[in-house]
C-alpha cells in the first residue's frame, strides 16, 4: 500500500483578484483606487480588508511579480487608512484565514524599541500549490510599519538565489 500526501492549501492566492506571477499591469490597474509615481517606481493604493493600503507592484514579463504593501498610520499620507499596523495585520489575518485556510507558517520574534521595550514580532505565511506566497508581517522596520507581500514563485526563487549568492560571497 502506498499513500501520497495531496497539497491542501489554496490552487493560488488571489488577494483583490489579483495573482502573482498571472496577473497583468492591466489587472492591476483596474483594481487599485489610486496611482502614483516617485521617481521610477509606481505605487498603487488598495483596499484590502477595508484598509486604504500603499503598495508598490513590480512585473515581469508584463505579469505581476510582487505587490509589496507598507501598513500602519503615516501622518504623511492623507490617503491611507488611519489604522495601526496591528489593527490591519489582525484584520487581515483573521480575513485571510478565512479565504485561504490557516497559514502554512506563523513565525514571531521578539523586537525591541529605542527605549528598550519588547513587542512580539509576528509574521504569517500563505503558500499557494504553484509556489507563489502571501506574507504578512505585524512589524516591519519599525514597530509601527507592518508589511504585507504577494510574490509569485519566480519572485520566491530569485530572492532565495540572491541570498544564496550572498552567502556563498562570505568567506572565513
Amino acid at each position: 500500500v502506498t499513500t501520497t500526501a495531496t497539497y491542501a492549501g489554496p490552487p493560488q492566492l488571489n488577494v483583490l483578484g489579483l495573482v502573482a506571477g498571472v496577473s497583468t499591469k492591466a489587472n492591476v490597474n483596474k483594481t487599485v483606487s489610486g496611482i502614483f509615481t516617485v521617481g521610477d517606481s509606481t505605487g498603487v493604493y488598495l483596499e484590502i480588508g477595508g484598509h486604504r493600503i500603499l503598495c508598490v507592484a513590480e512585473f515581469r514579463d508584463n505579469k505581476l511579480d510582487m505587490l509589496a504593501c507598507a501598513t500602519g498610520e503615516n501622518r504623511n499620507d492623507p490617503f491611507k487608512t488611519k489604522a495601526s499596523n496591528i489593527q490591519i495585520y489582525n484584520d487581515l489575518k483573521a480575513g485571510f484565514t478565512k479565504k485561504f485556510g490557516p497559514p502554512d507558517l506563523v513565525e514571531s520574534e521578539p523586537v525591541r524599541n529605542a527605549l528598550g521595550v519588547e513587542f512580539a514580532n509576528e509574521s504569517v505565511i500563505w503558500v499557494d500549490a504553484r509556489g507563489g506566497a502571501l506574507r504578512l508581517g505585524a512589524r516591519k522596520g519599525k514597530i509601527d510599519e507592518g508589511m504585507i507581500a504577494l510574490m509569485s514563485p519566480e519572485a520566491i526563487k530569485q530572492g532565495q538565489e540572491k541570498k544564496e549568492a550572498e552567502e556563498a560571497k562570505k568567506k572565513f
